[in-house]
């Protein structure tokens, strides 16, 4: 058995684990999240290949969209107001 930290919570998988099973077991998608294994940002390709060992340290970062709101083919931040079509911006003339 292998231990490991995920997101700073200890773990316990087989010994010829790979960040793909991990993700996996952890009902993670590959495609939503970026993983760190000891301080090292690992390629996509990688995970598949990358077989955990005893006290690796696993960062699972996942991905968050969002700060605007589209609304009839504009995008409203919601830390500006922009509510005015009529904005000055400055070095916009028009």
């Amino acid at each position: 058995m292998t231990e490991l930290t995920v997101n700073g919570v200890k773990h316990t998988v087989s010994g010829s684990t790979t960040v793909t099973q991990l993700l996996e077991t952890l009902k993670i998608v590959p495609e939503r999240v970026v993983v760190e294994l000891n301080l090292t940002i690992l390629k996509r390709v990688e995970h598949a290949s990358t077989v955990l060992k005893d006290g690796d340290q696993v960062e699972i970062v996942h991905f968050v969209g969002g700060g605007a709101i589209a609304r009839a083919g504009r995008f409203y931040f919601r830390d500006r107001d922009a509510r005015s079509e009529n904005r000055n911006v400055p070095g916009n003339s028009g």
